[in-house]
C-alpha cells in the first residue's frame, strides 16, 4: 500500500494513523495504512483516565456522571442510600443518586496513601492492599439497604470483600452496580487485565457473580447505555465508534496469538524481560516456519512446530499444527 509523506510541524497533534519519523532534517509525516475512523479505548473514560481529564472534547467526568444515570435508569431499586467505591466509583454514583432521587453518601472511606489495588501482581498483595485502602462509615452504612457503585468489576476479588465490609458494618441490604457492561474479555492493547479465565464474567453468569460476590443484587450498565452516555443513541455494530472489546469481544485488529481452537496462547513473561533475549518481529508467521528471532532465541524448536508471535512484540510461544500450547 503507498503511503504519503510530508514535512510536519513540531507542535502539531498527532492524527489518527500517523507514522511519525524523525530525522536529521526534520520531522516527516506518513500515513501507511489509509483513513480509518478513530476508535478510542472507550475504558478510558470508565476507570484509567483523571476525572478532570478531557478527551475528545468530552469531560470524563461528565462521562462518568452520566453512566451513573443510566445505570439508575436501567438497574434502581428501593434503597436509602447510594455509597460509591471510591474514588473511581465517585461520579458514577453522584449520577446514579442524581437520577433515582436516593441520598448519596460517602459509606467507604478511601486511604489515599495506598495505590489501585487493580494493578497489583498477585491476590495476597491485592487483598491486603483492599484491607488498607477501604475503610466503612458505620454512621451512614448501620441499618441501611445500601447500593454500592462502581464502575467496573474485573476479577471481583475486590468486591468480595468489599461488600463483606459494607455487611460487618451493619447494613440490611448490599446491592451491587457496575457502571460498566461485564468485562468478559482479555485486553492485549498494553492494559493490564489478566488472562480471560481469571476475569469473573468470563466464567460466571449474572447469579453465579452475585452469589460469588455475596451481594444481594446484582446489575451492569448495557452496552448502549455507555455509548448513551457519551451522547450517542446507542453502539454502532457496522461500525463501532470505540473500542470495546472487554465488553463485546469486537477486537479492533486481528489476534494473531490465538490457537486453531481460539485459545489463548500466552507468553511467560519473563522471557521478554530478559536483555539477552532478541525480540521477534510483531507478526504472525505461520504454522509452517519459523522466523530467524525465533530461531536464534529457541534453536531448540525445530521440525512439526511454529511459534507464533504475540501482537504486541513481546514473545513467541510454541504451538502444534493442531493448535495447542506445548
Amino acid at each position: 500500500m503507498r503511503s504519503t509523506s510530508s514535512a510536519r510541524s513540531s507542535s502539531a497533534k498527532s492524527k489518527n494513523g500517523e507514522v511519525i519519523v524523525c530525522t536529521p532534517t526534520g520531522i516527516e509525516s506518513y500515513f501507511p495504512f489509509g483513513k480509518r475512523p478513530a476508535r478510542p479505548c472507550i475504558f478510558e473514560y470508565i476507570y484509567f483516565s483523571r476525572p478532570d481529564s478531557v478527551l475528545g472534547g468530552r469531560s470524563v467526568y461528565d462521562v462518568r456522571r452520566e453512566m451513573g444515570k443510566q445505570l439508575a435508569k436501567e438497574t434502581h431499586l428501593d434503597a436509602d442510600v447510594i455509597v460509591p467505591v471510591p474514588d473511581s466509583g465517585v461520579p458514577a454514583a453522584i449520577g446514579y443518586s442524581q437520577e433515582s432521587g436516593v441520598p448519596f453518601e460517602l459509606g467507604i472511606i478511601r486511604n489515599h496513601y495506598v495505590g489501585r489495588t487493580f494493578i497489583e501482581p498477585t491476590q495476597q498483595i491485592r487483598a491486603l492492599g483492599v484491607k488498607m485502602k477501604h475503610s466503612a462509615n458505620r454512621s451512614q452504612i448501620e441499618g441501611k439497604r445500601v447500593v454500592l457503585v462502581d464502575d467496573s468489576l474485573v476479577r471481583g476479588t475486590t468486591s468480595v470483600k468489599i461488600v463483606q465490609m459494607i455487611r460487618d458494618a451493619g447494613a440490611s441490604e448490599v446491592h451491587f452496580r457496575l457502571a460498566s457492561p461485564p468485562i468478559k474479555y482479555s485486553d492485549y492493547y498494553g492494559i493490564d487485565t489478566p488472562v480471560r479465565e481469571k476475569l469473573l464474567a468470563a466464567k460466571y453468569g449474572l447469579e453465579e457473580m452475585r452469589a460469588y460476590i455475596g451481594a444481594d443484587s446484582l446489575a451492569f450498565l448495557s452496552v448502549d447505555g455507555i455509548y448513551r452516555a457519551m451522547g450517542y443513541d446507542g453502539r454502532d455494530n457496522a461500525n463501532p465508534q470505540f473500542t470495546d472489546h472487554c465488553f463485546t469481544g469486537d477486537y479492533p485488529t486481528p489476534l494473531t496469538d490465538l490457537s486453531e481452537d481460539q485459545e489463548f496462547v500466552r507468553p511467560p513473561h519473563a522471557w521478554w524481560k530478559s536483555a539477552k533475549a532478541p525480540r521477534p518481529h510483531s507478526q504472525d508467521y505461520g504454522r509452517d516456519a519459523l522466523s530467524s528471532s525465533c530461531r536464534s532465541a529457541f534453536p531448540s524448536c525445530r521440525g512439526s512446530t511454529a511459534r507464533q508471535v504475540d501482537p504486541r512484540g513481546s514473545q513467541c510461544t510454541k504451538i502444534s499444527k493442531a493448535g495447542s500450547r506445548l
